[in-house]
């Protein structure tokens, strides 16, 4: 038994020595070491199309093509070679089976997504903002008009979701986005009437025309402005009277009737009686402790007073000078007086809610000087030993987000963040 045994660990011994001799046994290569698992064939008929990934939800993506038209193709049984999964913004080649009709891709088998090289884009084109009216809408996209009168399209499935019941058309929203808008990836959309940058007008509507769609209202504040309301979304169940109270909300730089550079932009109006608690982005610029006495400063460079409740001055949470916060409130503001708002709640938000949108008037290698769609001109810093972007040029119409605080035209204590593109 013990030569038995003895013999089958020579032969084993024999067997490991002629692998170690014979070329090509017993070890392997480096190179073959680092195969990886092989990527199935393509079939000779299969076909493909290369652009950027605009969408991707419910097991499907939405593939802008290089020459401009958008695809919807079905995910299922695809191989996905990009490194995380395919996401928006990516640039993506989309191999298929099958013939595209029109923009049709819902008759072609997906074979693979893998990625592709993109080129380097152009800093201003990252969170780039575009607002206008609503002009059609359905599950995977929506068009709108800008003031300027151009179209454009957007794919957003997933951020037309985040709006409670919906976008609809006629109503005026703002859109965030990478890219450009012949290609751009939608990162959020939302109701340009919820926006900070949205201000609310109350008083007696003096007069209206239906045929030149305009109305005139008697505003608190005082003075007399006029509005087209061709645009706007208009909620008057019984028609609109003469002198009864109207609650209007707009963008832009409103000005008194007769007036020049009057940029106002109606978004919306109701009666009085209709409105929801209002809101208003601010940021804070004093508190007072233990008094409950809070100075705020508004997107349009306003001074405001509010007495809000003390546990909002005062201990570990309290407000500070700098902070963003949103005051859901009840009645008016009028100009600079708040003694007619009564404050519902208050909200923290984030620093990038602090934005400014305008045209570049003028600039030098550090700073800018920017005409504001509200009316203002403000010069504007980037942070010691930072640099505007090469892009950038006078007459560029963009978003600035800052930190700091802009007092009516006092922009001294603010420091540009970021810079994109604005589309209006």
């Amino acid at each position: 038994m013990k030569l038995k045994k003895f013999a089958k660990l020579l032969a084993a011994f024999a067997v490991g020595m002629m692998m170690l001799v014979l070329p090509g046994c017993g070890e392997q290569s480096s190179e073959s070491e680092s195969l990886q698992p092989l990527v199935a064939e393509l079939p000779e008929n299969a076909k493909n199309e290369e652009g950027i990934v605009l969408d991707v939800s419910d097991g499907q993506f939405i593939l802008r093509s290089i020459g401009g038209t958008e695809y919807v193709f079905r995910m299922r049984g695809a191989e996905d070679l990009t490194p995380e999964g395919t996401k928006p913004g990516q640039m993506v080649r989309a191999w298929y089976d099958g013939v595209l009709s029109g923009t049709n891709a819902a008759n072609v088998k997906l074979l693979r997504i893998e990625p592709i090289e993109e080129a380097v884009r152009d800093m201003l084109s990252e969170d780039c903002v575009a607002q206008g009216i609503v002009t059609s809408v359905d599950e995977q996209a929506l068009a709108i008009r800008t003031k300027d009168g151009t179209e454009h399209t957007f794919a957003a499935a997933e951020s037309l979701r985040s709006i409670p019941d919906g976008a609809k058309p006629g109503q005026w929203v703002r859109i965030v986005f990478d890219g450009t808008p012949e290609m751009p990836v939608v990162k959020a959309v939302t109701l340009l009437a919820q926006e900070a940058e949205s201000y609310i007008m109350t008083g007696a509507l003096r007069n209206f025309d239906e045929a030149k769609k305009t109305l005139e209202i008697q505003a608190d504040a005082g003075g007399v402005y006029e509005f087209s309301y061709e645009n706007a979304e208009m909620t008057f169940p019984n028609g609109m009277k003469k002198w009864s109270r109207v609650d209007l909300v707009y963008t832009g730089h409103a000005q008194p009737k007769g007036a020049e550079n009057n940029s106002a932009v109606l978004i919306s109006a109701q009666p009085e009686s209709k409105a929801k608690p209002r809101q208003i982005a601010v940021t804070v610029q004093n508190v007072t402790k233990n008094r409950g006495n809070l100075d705020v400063v508004t997107p349009d460079g306003r001074a405001l007073k509010f007495y809000v409740d003390a546990k909002l001055t005062s201990g570990k949470n309290a407000l500070a000078e700098g902070d963003v916060i949103c005051i859901y409130y009840t009645g008016s503001i009028a100009a600079e007086q708040t003694g007619s708002a009564r404050i519902v709640s208050v909200e923290r938000l984030g620093l990038d809610n602090k934005r400014l949108f305008g045209t570049v008037k003028s600039m030098g290698t550090a700073e800018l000087e920017l005409q504001t769609n509200d009316g203002r001109t403000l010069t504007l810093k980037m942070p010691e030993g930072e640099m505007l972007p090469q892009t950038l040029k006078r007459g560029d119409d963009v978003c600035i987000r800052y930190t700091g605080v802009i007092v009516h035209d006092d922009a001294q204590n603010a420091q540009i963040k970021s810079i994109s593109y604005f589309y209006e």
